[in-house]
């Protein structure tokens, strides 16, 4: 595979950002590996949705040109909206950088 069409995968994935926050009552599920256990996000999410034991109290979704679309329940405490917050300007900051260091491998080739 070549190096443009890696870089072309890896801006595609950057298009869009979606951030969920739920709330509910789960057991986490762990996964063994070589640094010990650890929680299985895409496991212990598809179950607890599939059980009904987790709500969605937040969700965010930004495309790449700036347009949004953003969930929030009306009963949403004031600390999940503020860790919600937090993890969309994480999650834009991610990308920010990632776009940086292609743009920077792209001025290499």
């Amino acid at each position: 595979m070549s190096v443009f069409k890696k870089l072309g995968e890896g801006i595609a994935d950057l298009s869009e950002l979606n951030v969920q926050t739920f709330s509910g009552d789960i057991t986490a599920v762990l996964d063994k590996n070589t640094s010990g256990n650890v929680i299985d996000w895409t496991k212990l999410l598809k179950e607890a949705k599939a059980a009904g034991k987790v709500k969605l109290i937040a969700a965010a979704r930004i495309q790449f040109d700036g347009d949004s679309d953003n969930y929030f329940a009306e009963d949403i405490p004031a600390d999940m909206l503020e860790v919600h917050l937090t993890a969309v300007e994480a999650g834009q900051s991610v990308r920010e950088g990632l776009i940086a260091m292609f743009k920077d491998i792209l001025e290499i080739v």
